[in-house]
């Protein structure tokens, strides 16, 4: 797999610098670069570990000492698209595995891919071009939408749907009850609410490893379109979560709380139960959102609160140990003077 320089400029929209026919069989880091290689320059203090004789993609500042590359406006998004380019997908072959059990009312497109062990049970729909890698196992009534992929070891319970381009990464379970129950009193032992709802992940989502994601009690929880989620990352009932959120390691949302769009949770941050967080906010890690946030919020600490203002106490609060030693010292100044 090779692209001369000119071919990846018009696929990135950039200025090709230098020959446009050197071809360019790779993407390394700089610390493997070599010639044939090309690296996206991120941050330009990496210039001087990159050889000269590599070609580099980057802001038109990086071309200052004449390197050969492409020259574009943004080079974090230009790399997402080179590594798309370059990198080696799975090897996938249509049809169902012998050892895969699928219910005689289950239905799967000729397109479809059902791998090794695979259990798709009554009612379950598979698109065309959905791909279930090994041992996943599809609920009664669940429908999986085209071109979605289910990695190894994924469980999906039954009245759950998942849409196109869906990327599901090992070990996630999808539409386990929620947590809702009530609390035990003398007399009663804890009763446990039953949850009919489902779960409902809209198109171009993808979830990472070893999450879970919670029925709702009564309707969906939802993921919504374009959103990204993390490795360790808990859901609960009835949740909604709106349109390209991203959502860090070992977040936390707690039951019927609504993220709206493009909202930002960074690693072990959380949200309470029943509370709303406004479009376009960020939530700082381990940050504890406690009351709803208008849109555009960045938060941090627990409860959360606006991050300056975090800041600013945390920088008075830095400084207790020399004011309480400047207490100390008046105090026995003007016990001397008395």
């Amino acid at each position: 797999m090779s692209y001369s320089l000119s071919q990846l400029s018009e696929i990135l929209e950039g200025r090709c610098i230098g020959k446009g026919d050197f071809l360019i069989q790779r993407v390394s880091t700089p610390e493997e670069a070599s010639e044939g290689s090309i690296v996206v320059v991120l941050d330009g203090r990496i210039l001087k570990d990159i050889p000269r004789e590599v070609s580099i993609v980057g802001k038109e500042e990086a071309f200052s000492d004449g390197r050969r590359g492409i020259s574009v406006r943004e080079p974090r998004l230009a790399m997402a698209v080179i590594l798309g380019l370059f990198q080696k997908k799975a090897t996938v072959s249509e049809g169902v595995d012998p050892s895969a059990v699928v219910h005689r009312s289950a239905y799967v497109d000729e397109n479809a891919s059902i791998g090794p062990l695979c259990v798709l049970s009554e009612g379950a729909s598979v698109s065309a071009g959905a791909v279930l890698r090994a041992n996943v196992f599809v609920g009664e009534g669940v429908s999986i939408g085209e071109d979605s992929v289910i990695e190894p070891g994924v469980v999906i319970y039954q009245g759950c749907s998942v849409g196109d381009r869906v990327l599901i990464h090992g070990n996630v379970v999808i539409g386990a009850d929620g947590f809702g129950h009530i609390p035990a009193s003398e007399g009663r032992r804890v009763v446990k609410i039953p949850q009919i709802g489902g779960v409902r992940i809209c198109d171009d989502v993808e979830i990472g490893a070893n999450t879970s994601i919670d029925r709702g009690t009564i309707g969906d929880t939802v993921i919504g379109e374009g959103t990204k989620i993390d490795n360790h990352i808990q859901i609960g009932h009835n949740v909604s979560i709106g349109k390209d959120c991203l959502l860090a390691a070992q977040a936390g949302i707690a039951g019927s709380a609504v993220l709206e769009d493009r909202v930002v949770m960074a690693a072990r941050s959380g949200v309470q139960d029943h509370i709303r967080v406004g479009s376009d906010s960020v939530v700082a890690a381990s940050g504890g959102v406690t009351k709803d946030l208008p849109s555009g919020s960045l938060v941090s600490g627990f409860p959360a609160r606006n991050h300056r203002a975090k800041l600013r106490q945390d920088a008075y609060t830095s400084r207790i140990g020399d004011l309480f030693d400047r207490v100390k010292r008046l105090e026995r100044l003007i016990s001397e003077d008395s």
